[in-house]
């Protein structure tokens, strides 16, 4: 019987060290081994956020980057273990990887002409300069893609017909922007539906600044 008591003292002893030693044992999902780093760098003026966020990754996790630029400049590309301008993008951690988001400076705008929107009308990728008032109407749609940068001059406004309809869908890694020529509030009219009901209205990533410029109506950036 002391033997046996003996025997069992040192078993528990054998077994408390071995708890011990493996105190610093990686958790089950989490050994260091499947980890793979993601280094996410910029050129030009933007940041990138990632979705999961973290810099080091299970292997075969999927993860989002979303590449946003400063003002006056604009995403251009991705580098590295990504290519192409899809933003956001999404990469599959296999191994170790290098991103970056290139930025440009944006350049000087192009100004739109096209203000009386009586038929269908699509706004080219770009940055433009809106030098007069934009009416939308007689049954027509403005559609504006994601990454239009429009401008107003001062004491303009876009102004969406009830007979018209305005569909502005950007995206969060391009939204739209409608601001004033020059960044100061009150600066140009806004955006205003006049009684326009259509389904097709659709503002979505869109940011509507410096507007509120009152000329009889209610100082806004956006009136409806």
């Amino acid at each position: 019987m002391r033997r046996l008591g003996g025997l069992a003292c040192m078993l528990s002893l054998a077994v408390a060290a071995i708890v011990l030693q493996c105190g610093g044992c990686p958790k089950p999902g989490g050994d260091p081994s499947t980890q793979m780093t993601l280094a996410v760098t910029t050129s030009g003026e933007g940041t990138v956020a990632r979705n999961p966020d973290g810099s080091q990754y299970d292997s075969g996790t999927e993860v989002t980057l979303t590449a946003t630029p400063v003002a006056g400049w604009t995403f251009d590309h991705w580098e590295g273990a990504l290519s192409g301008n899809t933003n956001p993008a999404t990469l599959t951690l296999d191994a170790d990887m290098q991103v970056m988001a290139v930025f440009v400076a944006e350049a000087a705008p192009t100004v739109w002409t096209s203000t009386d929107i009586s038929t269908d009308t699509t706004i080219p990728p770009g940055n433009y300069l809106v030098s007069q008032d934009m009416t939308v109407r007689n049954g027509a749609t403005l559609t504006i893609p994601p990454g239009v940068k429009l401008r107003f001059a001062a004491g303009t406004w876009l102004n969406v017909e009830n007979d018209g309809a305005l569909h502005a869908a950007g995206t969060a890694g391009q939204p739209i922007m409608l601001t004033g020529q020059t960044q100061s509030p009150g600066y140009w009219i806004g955006l205003r539906f006049h009684n326009s009901n259509s389904l097709d209205n659709v503002l979505q990533y869109v940011t509507i600044q410096y507007g509120g410029f009152s000329s009889g109506f209610v100082a806004a950036d956006l009136f409806i």
